[in-house]
């Protein structure tokens, strides 16, 4: 699918969206593809979090994740299900990285789910030789988006000069002339804070999405 329904970096109740949410239409059992060359490093089962997850390691180190999944592979499945037969629990993660189980880019290593957190989707992430996610948009990867974001206020907190404990709060409400907005004057006697309320949209879609990037400039 070239559509994503979540992007990278977005808040959660207790974190930031490690990776890209695919959209699947509310279907399950799209076929999942390795992405490259690589070894599956490691897999989990979990009703919760993840649900069915793999992750690959690739040649250069770096990591693909693949979650939410509803069933790996059938080779691969028949190996988890033998596992979690021994274990006697649906709860698993394992490291294979000594089997040395290869894949190819372009082998099916899953099928789409909704395992862990739904509705139906394919989350996928990518990391560095660290184990740090990064946004998969920032690779070859693109989504149609001509779309810019869309601002609706901008938040100022008036700061103690010592303390810097907010004394103040006001929101500007911006006036918009095409893609620019104007939010009039803010005046202060000493330290502020500033926010602004902004979403992102992709073309072809209803989702509202963070924006990855704000810079402010000053003079």
């Amino acid at each position: 699918s070239p559509y994503i329904s979540s992007t990278y970096g977005e808040t959660r109740a207790a974190h930031f969206h490690a990776g890209l949410d695919i959209r699947t239409w509310g279907r399950e059992g799209y076929r999942v593809f390795a992405t490259r060359d690589g070894i599956i490093s490691r897999i989990a089962t979990s009703p919760t979090g993840y649900g069915k997850v793999i992750f690959l390691r690739h040649t250069d180190n770096s990591y693909s994740v693949y979650a939410h999944l509803n069933r790996f592979e059938d080779h691969l499945m028949a190996f988890v299900d033998s596992i979690r037969m021994e274990n006697g629990s649906a709860l698993l993660d394992i490291n294979l990285e000594s089997r040395r189980m290869a894949v190819k880019q372009g082998d099916v290593i899953a099928y789409t789910g909704s395992t862990g957190a739904g509705p139906p989707h394919l989350h996928f992430e990518l990391r560095t030789p660290d184990n740090e996610p990064f946004n998969p948009l920032l690779t070859n990867l693109t989504i149609d988006d001509t779309i810019p974001p869309v601002f609706t206020g901008l938040g100022v907190e008036h700061l103690d000069p010592k303390t810097l404990h907010v004394v103040e709060r006001e929101t500007q409400r911006p006036r918009r002339e095409g893609n620019r907005y104007h939010f009039g004057t803010v005046k202060s006697r000493g330290p502020v804070g500033l926010s602004v309320n902004v979403h992102d949209r992709a073309d072809r879609t209803t989702n509202v999405y963070a924006v990855y990037r704000l810079s402010l400039v000053h003079e």
